[in-house]
C-alpha cells in the first residue's frame, strides 16, 4: 500500500490501499511492500470476516510485481444442528503493472492471472458458497476474481490519480475473464468490468476524508449482473504510519442492503539505495 509521493513501503491492515482508494503508485526503482486488508460484516446472523494479503516489489521506476491472496471466514449462528462455520482460500493473483506519471497525475496499467486455490468441494458444498459468495460481497463484487472458486482469472487493472495541495481525484478500473477449471459451477466462461472514482480532502497529509462511487458488471449475467456501491472513509498519517477506516454501502441489487466495515493501519519505509 503506497499512497503519496515517495518511495514507500507498507504493511497495512483493511482496505485503504492505492488500489482500493484508485491511486496510481508512484514509480519508485526500490520500492516494496506488503499489506493485510480485512474486511467484516454481519448479516443475516452470519458473521464474515475477509484478510486479504498483498505484496509488491518495483522491478524499476516503471515496472512493478504484485501479488495478492485472500481467505475468508464465515460462521452461522452458534455451532449444533443449524450452525457452522467455513474457512476457504480465495485465488493467488501475480500481477506486472507498467507505472508513470506527469506533474501532478500517477497512472498504471497491469495484467495478472490467478490460481484456482479457491474450490467447492463437489456441485453441492452449501457452505463454501456461502463463504465465498460472502467474501465477494465484502467488497460490492470489486475484485471477484480473487473469490471466484474453481475459476482461472485472466485480469487487466489499471488505475490514475491527481493530487494536489488540498484534494485528490482517482479513477481505477478493470476487466477480467473467468475461465473454469472444474463444473462445480457449470463451464461457462464469465467477462467483467468494473470502475471506480475516489474524491477526497486532506489536511496537511496528515488527515484524509472523501468517498468512493464504484460499479461491478458481469457482462455474462443478465440478471443480477450489475453492482453498485458508495464508500465514504477516512485516512490518517502519522509520520510512517497511517490509519484508515471504509463503510461499503451497496446501493442496488443483488446486494443492497448489506454492508462492510474495514479497518486500516499501515507503516511505511524504503529499501537502502
Amino acid at each position: 500500500m503506497t499512497c503519496g509521493q515517495g518511495r514507500a513501503t507498507s504493511l497495512t491492515v483493511a482496505v485503504v490501499s492505492c488500489a482500493m482508494l484508485g491511486v496510481a503508485c508512484p514509480a519508485t526503482a526500490a520500492e516494496w511492500s506488503g499489506e493485510l486488508e480485512l474486511a467484516m460484516s454481519l448479516v443475516e446472523e452470519r458473521w464474515t470476516l475477509a484478510p486479504t494479503l498483498r505484496a509488491a516489489y518495483g522491478l524499476s521506476k516503471r515496472w512493478r510485481l504484485r501479488g495478492e491472496w485472500g481467505f475468508v471466514s464465515a460462521a452461522q449462528g452458534s455451532e449444533g444442528e443449524h450452525g457452522w462455520t467455513q474457512l476457504e482460500s480465495g485465488n493467488l493473483l501475480l500481477g506486472l503493472d507498467s507505472r508513470g506519471g506527469a506533474g501532478a497525475l500517477r497512472w498504471r496499467l497491469g495484467a495478472g492471472l490467478t490460481a484456482p486455490l479457491a474450490h467447492l468441494e463437489g456441485e453441492h458444498d452449501p457452505h463454501g458458497r456461502s463463504a465465498y459468495g460472502d467474501a465477494s460481497m465484502l467488497q460490492g463484487l470489486w475484485d471477484l476474481w480473487l473469490w471466484a472458486p474453481d475459476r482461472i482469472g485472466l485480469v487487466v487493472p489499471a488505475g490514475a490519480v491527481i493530487k494536489g495541495d488540498r484534494y485528490r481525484l482517482g479513477l481505477e478500473a478493470g476487466a477480467a475473464m473467468l475461465v473454469p477449471v472444474r463444473e462445480t459451477l457449470g463451464t461457462s466462461v464469465d467477462a467483467l468490468t468494473q470502475a471506480r472514482i475516489v474524491a477526497a480532502l486532506h489536511s496537511a497529509e496528515t488527515f484524509e476524508a472523501g468517498a468512493q462511487l464504484q460499479s461491478v458488471l458481469i457482462a455474462t449475467q443478465p440478471s443480477d449482473g450489475w453492482q453498485t456501491a458508495i464508500a465514504p472513509f477516512v485516512r490518517l498519517q502519522l509520520g510512517p504510519v497511517e490509519l484508515g477506516a471504509r463503510l461499503l454501502l451497496p446501493i442496488d441489487a443483488p446486494l443492497g442492503g448489506h454492508w462492510s466495515f474495514q479497518l486500516a493501519a499501515s507503516v511505511r519505509g524504503t529499501d537502502a539505495d
